[in-house]
């Protein structure tokens, strides 16, 4: 699993998210597909799929903040690998501690709190757009809390927080042309 499949991966994915959003669900799920060819992390996303798609309302991921601070206490990720059923990559990494994610963890957090801040301010226009992208940031936000503790599984939360670069560049953009 080096950078380069990461890079791919990422890609696909993100690529399947933006046609998923513009509805085109057929071109959505071929990509999705080539990822996964690629690599079978990229299973890994569906949970993110079926959140997007199953959680309308904003204040839903405020809850899913603190299922995420709930789980980030209890380690599930710990038991998860006792299983013996994951791939061999991601056991090697166990008994390091992955605090590398939490400066992109932290940057997600701050940009949806400037997000929140510019909202109750009036700066922003609220669309479509922008709100796929804060469930998203919320998301990746989620699944960095619960990853942090683990180097290989936190690669896919940081993935997801690149979508807080998006939204910021969203805001800022509200900011001067609202």
């Amino acid at each position: 699993y080096n950078k380069i499949k990461y890079s791919f991966i990422s890609s696909f994915l993100f690529l399947a998210l933006f046609l998923k959003k513009k509805k085109k669900y057929y071109y959505s799920v071929f990509l999705f597909l080539i990822a996964i060819f690629f690599h079978l992390v990229a299973l890994i996303y569906l949970p993110v799929l079926f959140l997007i798609y199953f959680i309308k309302r904003e204040i839903h991921y405020y809850f899913l903040l603190g299922i995420g601070l709930v789980l980030f206490l209890l380690q599930p990720y710990k038991w998860f690998v006792k299983l013996n059923f994951l791939p061999e990559q991601l056991l090697r990494y166990n008994d390091h501690e992955g605090k590398g994610s939490f400066l992109i963890l932290f940057f997600a957090i701050l940009v949806l709190l400037f997000y929140h801040v510019s909202k109750m301010m009036g700066k922003i226009n609220e669309d479509s757009k922008i709100i796929f992208f804060v469930k998203l940031s919320y998301i990746g936000v989620f699944f960095g809390i619960i990853t942090i503790n683990h180097p290989v599984l936190s690669r896919i939360s940081n993935a997801l927080m690149f979508f807080t670069i998006i939204l910021l560049t969203a805001i800022v953009k509200g900011y001067y042309f609202y």
